[in-house]
């Protein structure tokens, strides 16, 4: 009997995951609920949830695959997805980074404005590498966590709420950073984390698609990539918090550089 299309998907994200990811932490978002559920045709249609639910549906004779999270399809079984999988004539990429953001306009302004220290908000608790860091920068300055995981601060805006994402972008603007940090490794994996942040005008620390220098300008954020460790990555964040020309720069930089802009 052939092994279905979730069963595969499953045993090959566990596999991924449980390798470790980046900064020495091993991660796991391979959380999958495989259940039965009826189509608007009466037939039975196998559909799979992780996190934001990937979704397979059977439409003319053909499978169609999507997902915010960092899944790619399985081709063998799926005829076209939208998915964090490159573009191709099968997938269509979807990449948060990519969304335009107005550059800020008064950039001290905006600093003068700025009451808080940092921002972390999470929902799931798959990933070592961001709780480690959220612990390692707490040991320089209060960080507050205000999602569910790891929560020390009054609460966020309710992920599922009605306009979760404007909320969250509400919540961040008192604060200079965002720990934006993914659930996971994912060379094409950028989800709305860091778009929150630079919308909120604040200057994200990013970690999570080790190519998001090609889709943001390296100028406007923070990359965890850059550095050998969490403990430099808190160093560094520590000086940009106590150097306001240099949180400046960061923040006064465009989201995107020309090049970026024009889809090169």
């Amino acid at each position: 009997m052939r092994e279905s299309f979730w069963m595969r998907t499953y045993r090959k994200a566990r596999r991924a995951f449980g390798q470790g990811c980046a900064l020495g932490a091993t991660d796991s978002a391979a959380h999958l609920s495989i259940q039965e559920r009826p189509d608007r045709t009466g037939t039975s249609r196998l559909r799979g949830g992780l996190l934001c639910f990937p979704r397979r549906w059977h439409v003319l004779s053909s499978e169609f695959f999507a997902t915010w999270e960092n899944v790619s399809p399985d081709f063998e079984f799926t005829d076209f997805g939208r998915s964090i999988a490159p573009n191709d004539t099968n997938n269509l990429h979807t990449n948060h980074a990519n969304d335009p953001v107005p550059p800020v306009a008064d950039a001290a302004q905006i600093l003068s404005k700025k009451t808080k220290f940092c921002a972390f908000i999470a929902s799931t608790s798959y990933c070592a590498t961001r709780h480690r860091f959220v612990e390692v920068l707490s040991h320089h300055m209060h960080v507050d966590a205000a999602g569910p995981v790891l929560r020390c601060s009054r609460p966020a805006p309710p992920r599922h709420g009605p306009d979760h994402l404007g909320a969250a972008r509400d919540f961040y603007r008192a604060y200079k950073f965002v720990i934006a940090f993914e659930n996971s490794v994912g060379l094409h994996y950028t989800s709305e984390k860091i778009r929150l942040a630079f919308e909120a005008e604040a200057v994200p620390i990013y970690w999570g698609n080790p190519h998001v220098a090609h889709h943001c300008n390296p100028e406007r954020f923070i990359n965890a990539f850059d550095f050998d460790n969490l403990e430099s990555l808190a160093a560094h964040v520590m000086r940009v918090h106590k150097d306001d020309a240099l949180y400046l720069r960061y923040l006064s930089a465009p989201v995107r550089t020309p090049r970026q802009g024009a889809g090169e």
